[in-house]
């Protein structure tokens, strides 16, 4: 063979074997590419067989969920990881194309409820493989799963002593705390056990993403018509008339709106810092149909395609983060580019230690500012710390949070003046330890932890993902003190944990040094 190879060599010249190999990884690139689309088809099924059912049968619907989500993860456990992608980046874009059907906004909330079902069975046999084959993974892996779900069970308990009190808002607020665990451990598991197609299935998904972002942007009106967007909203803004605080927001700012898309217009960034600039633009919201969750996906999308050295289509996503205008997104962007810089320049632990001390300075900053100004986050989240202190213990999962949120315009008045909300409110953080008391320090270090971990990744290799992993799930945590969709939306901390539990499985899988 030896001979023959260098026959073949003499003969052709290195060239054509420069020719042949390209050949082969062309030839190799396509067919991962077309295994990877096939992926994304059977997620885009899962994902649309339960939404479609719901306006037939809800009891069919949610068996069908279950039944879906169990039988791929039998099945083909590989595709699980992209089937979480495919249905954070466009379930809403498919809720809001049924909402013709949908008869209230109780409804329009369970049905947008069908990805977590679907996690749910996902990790059900995900976990149960894991306990049948326990010994199969590193003991880091197993250290880690045994501690999240640890964690899983203290949010379990405080449910089950907030749920007789509080009902519907006790599971959605568990769902909240527990689906960024839930996530993590599926594609930590899943990645442990066999390479899994994150790069490629994100590098897909993000074409008819950015696509769409810009149909948007480009065309306001056909986007609305191709989505059915003007029934989504009417019903997403109902709960607001109801409790008249769309009313109030109408008789504070003087604005007449004659259409949905009026209320759009917001200032630069949506903060009052740059109002005085006078720049409002009419903001994106993407396939998700919520700005903020849209801002953090594009900021995930353009850190992870700088990371991979994909420039020019990163900067197709900047006009559309500008016009998302989410600036926790921002300063995820701003935070994760800061520390790979400072690694760089200064090494590893100042690195870490600029990023830190600059979180600590926005964290400070944005608070003191937020309450002289009276801003709602900050005062929802001293309200969150004022709770806490009146009874540590939590007041149960449920109270509280923007469900409750029924406060009139007197209420915010006095809490204005007095410096916190009655309860936490607008700061998922402030919800978190409202909530379940000294007990949220278990989900706070949690994610700390993995933070910690993915650093460390990042300091031995140098690979700008675990990077992103790293200063990027702190700086999630940290826009959780002001934001209740920093840690609960699937695309902020649920897409920075399922990351993470990407890099770390694919990181440790077989790895005899991972003890």
């Amino acid at each position: 063979m030896s001979v023959t190879a260098s026959t073949t060599t003499e003969r052709t010249g290195p060239p054509r074997l420069l020719r042949v190999s390209r050949g082969a990884a062309d030839a190799r690139t396509a067919s991962l590419i077309a295994e990877t689309a096939g992926m994304l088809a059977v997620a885009a099924l899962v994902t649309v067989v339960p939404l479609s059912l719901h306006l037939v049968s809800k009891p069919l619907a949610i068996l069908m969920a279950f039944v879906l989500a169990v039988g791929l993860a039998v099945a083909w456990p590989r595709v699980l990881p992209s089937a979480i992608l495919f249905n954070a980046f466009f379930q809403t874009l498919i809720v809001s194309i049924l909402s013709p059907g949908l008869t209230s906004p109780d409804d329009l909330s369970f049905i947008r409820g069908y990805g977590f079902m679907l996690t749910v069975g996902f990790w059900l046999v995900v976990f149960c493989r894991f306990v049948l084959e326990a010994n199969h993974y590193t003991p880091s892996i197993r250290r880690l799963v045994f501690g999240s779900v640890a964690v899983l069970v203290v949010i379990g308990l405080y449910m089950v002593a907030g749920v007789a009190a509080n009902g519907q808002a006790a599971i959605i607020y568990t769902r909240n705390f527990a689906l960024p665990i839930l996530l993590f451990q599926i594609c930590l598991l899943t990645a442990a056990r066999e390479r899994v197609d994150f790069g490629r299935t994100l590098m897909l998904l993000a074409i008819p993403y950015v696509a769409l972002g810009y149909l948007e942007f480009l065309s306001r009106d056909a986007w609305l018509a191709l989505t059915n967007g003007r029934s989504f909203w009417t019903l997403s803004v109902e709960p607001l008339r109801q409790t008249g605080a769309f009313i109030h927001t109408l008789e504070t700012t003087g604005k007449v709106y004659k259409d949905i898309t009026d209320s759009f217009s917001v200032d630069l960034f949506n903060t009052a810092y740059l109002s005085e600039f006078g720049i409002t633009i009419d903001r994106l919201f993407g396939p998700n149909i919520h700005a903020i969750s849209y801002g953090y996906c594009l900021a995930f999308l353009f850190l992870y395609l700088l990371a991979a050295r994909r420039f020019v289509v990163a900067l197709l996503l900047l006009p559309l983060l500008v016009f998302a205008s989410a600036k926790g997104a921002i300063v995820v962007i701003l935070m994760v580019l800061g520390g790979w810089t400072a690694t760089r320049l200064f090494g590893a632990v100042a690195g870490l230690g600029a990023v830190l001390g600059v979180l600590v300075l926005y964290a400070s900053l944005n608070t003191l500012t937020g309450l002289s100004s009276g801003d709602f986050h900050v005062l929802g989240l001293m309200g969150g710390l004022n709770g806490f202190l009146e009874q540590p213990i939590g007041w149960g999962i449920g109270s509280g949070g923007n469900l409750d949120a029924q406060m009139t315009p007197e209420q915010w008045q006095d809490a204005q003046r007095n410096g916190y909300t009655p309860y936490a409110i607008e700061s998922s953080i402030g919800v978190l330890i409202y909530q379940m008391g000294v007990a949220s320090v278990f989900v706070l270090v949690f994610y700390a932890a993995l933070s910690f971990m993915t650093w460390r990744l990042y300091i031995k290799t140098m690979n700008g993902h675990f990077g992103l992993a790293a200063f990027g799930l702190l700086t999630v945590l940290v826009n959780g003190l002001f934001q209740e969709e920093a840690l609960f939306s699937v695309l902020a901390m649920g897409l920075m944990a399922s990351f993470a539990g990407v890099a770390l499985g694919s990181a440790w899988r077989g790895d005899p040094r991972a003890r």
